[in-house]
């Protein structure tokens, strides 16, 4: 067992399934839509899960350079979420929203530029692969709606992509390799 390794799968695996339990509870109306507050602390919770995942795959050997300036990009992207969601949640307005995008389209983006640069990669890993599958669903869900209603009252496709998405990231958890002979190599 490989403590360093098991923890990133398993905070991607619950990152994941956070992001999909509230998807899940926001379809079924068990999740006020007017209770912001509380929303938004999941949200950010979830994100936060998976943006630490990002961060532990960053610090192994299994990256090229080109995947850690996408693995970065996207690593930003959902600190500025986080931040704009946690803002949010506090009663902020106008600011704290604009964070909040700029966060998703810097995360969709990074997660374009990691897929890209995996595609440069022969035999492509499995966990790649999922990563690079999630990029047209994340940015389905960001571009679903010309006005980008905020995340806690999306419409209910939408909830549906976000399910798929945070479905990406439970497989991801389960999926990444064992850091046994020298690492997420694979």
């Amino acid at each position: 067992m490989n403590v360093r390794s098991d923890t990133t799968k398993g905070l991607a695996l619950l990152g994941g399934l956070l992001w999909i339990g509230f998807h899940l509870l926001s379809i079924l109306r068990l999740i006020d839509p007017d209770s912001q507050t509380i929303s938004l602390l999941l949200l950010a919770m979830s994100v936060s899960l998976m943006a630490a995942s990002v961060f532990r795959l960053l610090r192994g050997p299994s990256l090229g350079n080109s995947e850690k300036a996408g693995a970065v990009a996207l690593l930003v992207g959902m600190a500025l979420f986080i931040v704009g969601m946690v803002w949010m949640s506090v009663g902020a307005g106008g600011p704290a929203g604009l964070l909040g995008d700029t966060g998703e389209a810097l995360t969709a983006f990074g997660m374009l530029a990691f897929g890209l640069a995996a595609l440069s990669r022969r035999p492509l890993a499995t966990w790649k692969w999922i990563i690079l599958g999630m990029v047209p669903v994340y940015f389905t869900i960001w571009l679903a709606d010309p006005a980008r209603f905020p995340p806690w009252a999306p419409s209910g496709s939408e909830h549906s992509l976000a399910i798929v998405y945070g479905a990406g990231w439970t497989i991801l958890g389960l999926t990444l390799p064992d850091e046994k002979n020298g690492g997420l190599k694979s």
